[in-house]
């Protein structure tokens, strides 16, 4: 399957407003990357340079609400009719962020989270389970008080080989706070670069099928997984758009792009700039963008995995259906 792919086509961006982070989360690579904020500037030229951009995710290896031009950054966003979306460590819904979000058209939000335990919490990601907590129903509460629709809320969780068994409080969790934002489930990311920052304590905390993969789809099949996914809101996160077709091809070579907090461009969210990057904003032509990524698909369309995607599921998947 060979297709080209023009800068027109690009509907979905992720962009990463900054690498500081108030949390220490093991599995983390943000922790071991340059600490930097998006400048306000990089984002303007990001939107002047990708005018059809229809969603954004607001979300990198950093908690987003740490940026100081942040909701400045939405505002723009929000003036060209994007769709905005993000995922925070929930410990910045103080009571001004809270009614800048929901004066905002922010139209997602989800918590990251492995556990329902605040011990075990407070261990991988350093921070108070009951605080964040006490903040997701606060801006439910407010959200309420408006009678607004947005954002939906919901949760992200990476799943870790000791947190396995925590997901099913995890949905308990999520339907007894009441969000409407669905629940996105994911493992450790097995890309290279992510596994090279991944300190010693969290080497343990792989999943694999053969030794989590039966308990896994068994908490998985649960009615109250379906029943969350049924009756989630219809203002859908930004992965639930990027990914609602079948993975054919790469959703993020087909229609979506990423930029970091120094406004250096890559293929998508996974693939860091500090490996491989497509070019800096300010200097890129849109044909050497079109070439990058065509080159790419190119080689998914051999069936064969570009060194950059190796670890990558999405990237096997497509490429095992290219060799049936």
């Amino acid at each position: 399957m060979f297709f080209v792919t023009f800068v027109d086509n690009i509907l979905f961006a992720q962009i990463e407003p900054t690498t500081y982070c108030n949390f220490h989360c093991g599995f983390c690579c943000g922790r071991q990357m340059t600490q930097n904020h998006l400048s306000l500037s990089h984002f303007q030229q990001f939107l002047q340079r990708f005018p059809n951009i229809q969603h954004l995710e607001l979300q990198g290896e950093g908690e987003p609400f740490l940026n100081p031009h942040f909701f400045e950054m939405v505002a723009l966003a929000e003036a060209k009719a994007i769709n905005i979306s993000l995922i925070t460590n929930g410990s910045c819904f103080s009571q001004s962020v809270i009614e800048k979000i929901l004066n905002s058209r922010i139209r997602s939000i989800r918590i990251s989270l492995e556990t329902t335990n605040a011990e075990k919490f407070k261990a991988i990601r350093g921070g108070s389970l009951p605080a964040i907590v006490d903040g997701i129903t606060h801006l439910l509460e407010e959200r309420t008080k408006r009678g607004q629709a947005t954002p939906s809320i919901g949760f992200a969780v990476t799943l870790l080989a000791s947190t396995l068994d925590d997901l099913p409080e995890i949905y308990a969790l999520y339907e007894h706070l009441g969000l409407d934002g669905g629940v996105a489930v994911q493992p450790l990311n097995r890309m290279p670069y992510y596994v090279e920052h991944v300190d010693i304590a969290m080497q343990s905390e792989f999943m694999t099928a053969a030794e989590h993969g039966e308990r896994y789809y068994q908490y998985m099949s649960r009615d109250i997984v379906q029943r969350v996914w049924q009756t989630r809101s219809n203002q859908v996160h930004f992965y639930d758009e990027l990914f609602k077709s079948r993975l054919t091809i790469c959703p993020w070579l087909d229609s979506g792009i990423y930029m970091d907090r120094r406004g250096r461009l890559s293929p998508c969210c996974m693939i860091k700039p500090e490996v491989y990057a497509l070019g800096e904003l300010e200097t890129i032509t849109m044909e050497m963008i079109n070439q990058a990524r065509q080159e790419l698909i190119d080689e998914l369309a051999r069936g064969e995995i570009p060194s950059h995607c190796i670890g990558c599921n999405i990237a096997r998947s497509i490429v095992v259906h290219e060799n049936h």
